[in-house]
């Protein structure tokens, strides 16, 4: 009796183990097997009262497709390798996390593989994946020889290598160098000549580009560097390289970290030692890892957009898929320069500072300045019986004496108005001798031919428009000339560039300066010239949805409002204004000229216009 109860109690136990399979639904729903594998097959043909028995026999039972089975049937599976070393540590554990949330909403299974750098544990790490049908692997450590990407192409398997430069992979890698060698000029421009690096002897090809490159740019500007560096790039090895440096006899004035881990070893040391920071010690790191925002670590440092990198990374691979014969893509992204406590620029807009957010314990808003429509003549023509040259001078002076502070100017549109040559090189010659930063754009009145002839590092992708990423966010500027054309417009390539620098922007602020508002202004003869297809455009802002303000030219008059639920701006001309009149025909308007003080914080944005003085 003892003997059949123990029976039993198996047979439960035992059931209750054992998967539900396919079958078990047949069984249930009292259909065929086959019935129960086309409805769980997108496309595939059945009748819908029969999808509908076998979707409630499977709620019922619990089942769930065997993904597994069927990737291994189709000699493929979803799963897609991330092969990195110690994933815990770091940036690579944002990267990781990134990466991991791309591909499962990409409908991918990620299998992290934590292994070595050395060759034969990537191959191992390999055999791994192509052994379970891995549909792809992503690399974020260690450098693969070449039999590793051989063996890929022979099993069909698309590959990334993340961090490092590999000519026979499609790879992403973040400008290291460019970066290492902004933080010696920054440096250098604080009058500082005795620098320290602090590196690692992992001797990654990372690593090493960003310490080869910090050590030429330095001593190109005639600076000195002292180099320590720690066992690893860790806090430990931060700690170690603080101490080489900081306790030595000849301790520097700045010190550039090859990563955010070394830099927090370095601050901790250095306050050990009785030192503040910036003040006695200035630090610069690499990554922005989250806590370089914390309160004990104010750290400047460069920006590795983790989400940028995962995104970048899924879609080479639905490239690679698509069209596996290309030749290697390889990308290259810019890392932005976060300001905080620990080391401030001369003059941070100088540096296009780049910070998703910056520092918490600055409270000094973003100050942009906007002017519109100067209309510039040759030197001596009059507008409307002003002089635009003169009006433009007034203006400038006016910022450079009362804005010293503003992080940018942007000039928006209608530059010249008949796009002569020489108005071009007197707007050249005024912005030569102009203290703050400038950005201009393009607006109906303008050659862009003979624009670029003057400003020809205003190009990008052939058109006139251009980012700008600060404190609170992301500054957009846009190109809408049509040539030959009053009205905007912004082109299929235009919009794609667009839609890539939204994307960029990951839920940043963003904010756009236009020449051509796409919004109507209840003035039929203004609003017959906007710009052109708005809708198009509104869409493309619309799959973003972080465009929090919206500024424009062309119109020549102070208006304020919002479009579709995004708050909108123009301004008047530095020259001549538009009548107020809801006519069918435009008038010269006789209010002064205005520009627009801009501030932008993180409770949102303020626009002061102000009427500059004018002669006469």
């Amino acid at each position: 009796m003892t003997a059949d109860k123990n029976s039993t109690t198996g047979d439960k136990i035992s059931d209750k183990l054992r998967s539900v399979s396919a079958l078990h639904v047949a069984r249930q729903a009292g259909v065929s097997r086959s019935a129960v594998s086309r409805a769980f097959t997108p496309g595939a043909s059945v009748a819908r009262e029969t999808r509908e028995k076998i979707m409630r026999a499977a709620e019922e039972l619990g089942y769930q497709v065997n993904d597994l089975a069927r990737g291994l049937l189709a000699n493929q599976s979803r799963l897609v390798g991330l092969v990195v070393t110690k994933p815990e540590v770091g940036f690579r554990a944002h990267l990781a996390a990134a990466l991991t949330k791309a591909l499962i909403h990409r409908g991918n299974v990620p299998v992290m593989i934590n292994t070595g750098q050395t060759e034969q544990e990537l191959i191992s790490a390999q055999k791994t994946l192509l052994g379970h049908r891995a549909e792809a692997t992503i690399i974020l450590s260690g450098s693969p020889p070449s039999s590793f990407f051989e063996l890929a192409r022979r099993n069909g398997q698309p590959l990334v290598v993340i961090g490092r430069s590999e000519p026979e992979a499609d790879h992403i890698q973040t400008d290291g160098g460019a970066a290492a060698k902004l933080a010696a000029a920054m440096f250098v421009a604080r009058g500082m000549t005795k620098l320290g690096l602090a590196g690692s002897l992992s001797g990654t090809p990372t690593i090493t580009e960003r310490e080869d490159a910090f050590r030429a740019e330095a001593a190109r500007l005639g600076a000195e560097v002292v180099i320590a560096r720690g066992r690893d790039t860790d806090y430990a090895g931060g700690l170690q390289a603080g101490r080489a440096l900081i306790d030595g006899q000849s301790r520097p004035q700045a010190i550039f970290c090859v990563n955010d881990l070394i830099a927090f070893g370095v601050m901790d040391h250095a306050r050990q030692a009785g030192l503040d920071i910036p003040s006695d010690l200035c630090v610069v790191g690499f990554d922005d890892v989250p806590e370089a925002g914390w309160l004990a670590y104010p750290l400047t440092t460069f920006r590795q957009d983790p989400e940028t990198m995962a995104a970048r990374a899924v879609a080479l691979l639905d490239l690679r898929q698509r069209e596996p014969d290309l030749a290697p893509i390889r990308q290259r992204l810019s890392v932005p320069l976060v300001v905080r406590g620990s080391f401030v620029p001369h003059h941070a807009a100088d540096f296009q500072t780049v910070p998703p957010e910056i520092v918490s314990q600055r409270s000094m808003p973003m100050k942009i300045i906007q002017l519109s429509d100067p209309h510039l003549m040759a030197p001596g023509g009059l507008l409307y019986g002003s002089d635009p040259l003169a009006r433009l001078d007034a203006c400038l002076a006016d910022i450079g004496e009362n804005h010293a502070d503003a992080d940018l100017v942007v000039i928006s549109g209608d530059l010249t108005n008949d796009g002569e040559r020489t108005a071009y090189a007197a707007l050249q010659e005024r912005l030569a001798q102009f203290s703050r930063p400038c950005r201009l754009m393009l607006g109906n009145h303008d050659d862009r031919v003979l624009f670029l002839e003057r400003f020809p590092h205003a190009a990008e992708q052939g058109f006139v428009q251009s980012v700008f990423d600060g404190s609170e966010g992301r500054l957009i500027l846009l190109d809408t000339l049509d040539s030959g054309h009053v009205e905007g417009r912004l082109c299929a390539a235009r919009l794609d560039w667009l839609d890539e620098r939204l994307q960029e922007a990951h839920g940043r602020p963003v904010f756009l300066f236009m020449h051509h508002p796409p919004f109507r202004i209840h003035m039929p003869v203004l609003d017959a010239v906007k710009l052109a297809d708005a809708d198009t455009f509104h869409d493309l802002l619309a799959r973003h949805g972080n465009v929090r303000h919206i500024f424009a030219g062309h119109v020549h008059r102070l208006i304020a409002g919002s479009w579709r639920g995004i708050p909108v701006s123009t301004l008047r001309s530095t020259n001549h204004q538009t009548a107020l009149d809801f006519s069918d025909s435009w008038s010269l308007g006789h209010e002064p000229p205005a520009y627009a003080v801009i501030f932008i914080d993180a409770d949102g944005v303020i626009v002061h216009f102000h009427e500059f003085p004018i002669a006469g």
